[in-house]
């Protein structure tokens, strides 16, 4: 039987938690299209130019072009091509748009070509009553009192400044204003791609969602360990996967495993070994983007997804014998739902599993269907780093053999995963994840290792 300690287990994850958390700093960050991320303070955005100031206190001037993402951490005014402005913080999604959290208007979507300028707030309210009523109500309470239609724009806010122009490139910052000895100098190239778009905020958590002739490929490797009385069962297992986008809203994915399996028997009166090595069960689906998330409305992703019985299957004459699959056809239906609060975003849903009956050593076996759920939170420690923890559950009514129903075999694990998502370069990432078993009927522990590259 397994002995949890829960309270002792909720305080390691608190503890882990905290510490990420305290690693999480508030400074802006602007992601360039090819991939490069610059940390520090925005100052402002106008048609043609961002100016940007570095830690180091240098001040940059970067090519709105060459711009694919702000996170901006501080209330700003944007001020959009329409000639509305609205007022909050500027985070990126995970399908290449921006979210403007706005005291007033909640979370809206915007993309960056719908945005003319952008200023800082602070730089903005000029009037020397609003600045002293913004002292007393503090920064949250200014929409309420002060409209849009009121805030005074100064003129010369926006306007190209008369100093030297620096262009961001991959290795370093270089002094654009030329002299008469430095004009036959070759400019630099433009750097990044026009089409480039951003998935870093919620990496690869229940769905991946590609846009069209986007591909994934990830390489995984785990380990499992569960004992209950006196048996005892490992497994390693090495997986390829294949996510593609068929469409910008259609995605298709096909896992194939190779595993060895080793099931031990602890009696002192019959101790056993055995263990078995060859192709797992592979699993394909599709997974369809049905609602983008919204101020009002989460992001809702629909999955098909399908096991085919490629492993060995059980053997019924010889229970020692070690299968690698599960023998069954079996089709899974789910929705995830994902709603994001700079820097952390809330996901979960629900799913049904239907398992086709299979025959074995003469023996009609038919699983039970299952109904599960799963909740979590992912945290954006920054845009490098991603923390995912959920809990996960499932209940699967009891299995029948011949038509019989067979009492006490229906299963209800409940299983919690942490993992960490780290992006080493623009198109690659690894992922370690932990999972443990919350009771008897799930595995003891899970120790998973994940490199993606995406193409």
């Amino acid at each position: 039987m397994k002995l949890i300690n829960y309270k002792m287990v909720f305080t390691k994850i608190l503890i882990v938690f905290l510490l990420f958390f305290s690693l999480h700093t508030l400074a802006d960050e602007i992601h360039l299209k090819n991939g490069d991320r610059i940390s520090g303070q925005f100052v402002n955005l106008s048609p043609s130019l961002c100016t940007f100031v570095t830690p180091y206190q240098a001040t940059l001037h970067i090519n709105r072009q060459q711009i694919l993402q702000f996170h901006i951490s501080h209330p700003v005014i944007v001020k959009l091509n329409s000639g509305e402005q609205l007022i909050g913080t500027l985070v990126p999604n995970q399908r290449g748009k921006l979210f403007l959290h706005s005291q007033r208007l909640g979370t809206l979507t915007l993309q960056l070509e719908e945005i003319a300028e952008i200023a800082d707030l602070d730089e903005e309210i000029s009037s020397s009553t609003l600045k002293e009523k913004k002292g007393k109500m503090g920064l949250d309470n200014v929409n309420r009192y002060f409209p849009f239609s009121q805030m005074k724009i100064r003129e010369d806010l926006f306007s190209t400044e008369e100093t030297q122009l620096l262009e961001v490139q991959g290795s370093g910052i270089k002094d654009t204003k030329s002299t008469p000895d430095d004009e036959t100098e070759k400019k630099p190239e433009t750097i990044g791609q026009e089409k480039d778009k951003s998935h870093y905020l919620l990496p690869r958590m229940n769905v991946v969602l590609l846009n069209k002739d986007e591909k994934e490929l990830e390489v995984s490797f785990a380990y499992t360990h569960d004992q209950l009385v006196d048996q005892r069962y490992r497994e390693f297992m090495f997986s390829l996967g294949l996510y593609t986008g068929l469409t910008d809203k259609l995605n298709g994915v096909v896992r194939l495993p190779i595993t060895w399996a080793e099931q031990e028997s602890l009696s002192l009166e019959n101790f056993d070994k055995n263990s078995n090595f060859g192709i797992g069960d592979m699993s394909v689906g599709l997974s369809y983007l049905l609602l983008e998330e919204d101020k009002q409305w989460p992001e809702i992703v629909g999955s098909l997804n399908m096991t085919v019985p490629t492993g060995d299957e059980p053997n019924l004459t010889n229970l020692e014998a070690v299968s690698l699959g599960s023998g069954h056809w079996d089709i899974t239906t789910s929705l995830t739902l994902v709603k994001t609060y700079d820097p952390i975003a809330l996901f979960g849903g629900p799913e049904y599993t239907y398992t086709f009956a299979n025959t074995f050593d003469g023996v009609k076996i038919a699983p039970g269907d299952s109904l599960g759920y799963r909740f979590g939170v992912a945290f954006n420690v920054n845009y490098q780093i991603t923390l995912t923890s959920q809990f996960l559950t499932y209940y699967q009514l009891d299995t029948k053999r011949d038509g019989v129903k067979v009492r006490g075999s229906a299963r209800e694990p409940m299983t919690w995963r942490t993992d960490v998502a780290y992006f080493f370069s623009k198109n690659n990432y690894i992922q370690p994840a932990l999972s443990f078993g919350l009771n008897d009927d799930a595995i003891d522990a899970m120790l998973e290792l994940s490199y993606i590259h995406r193409f």
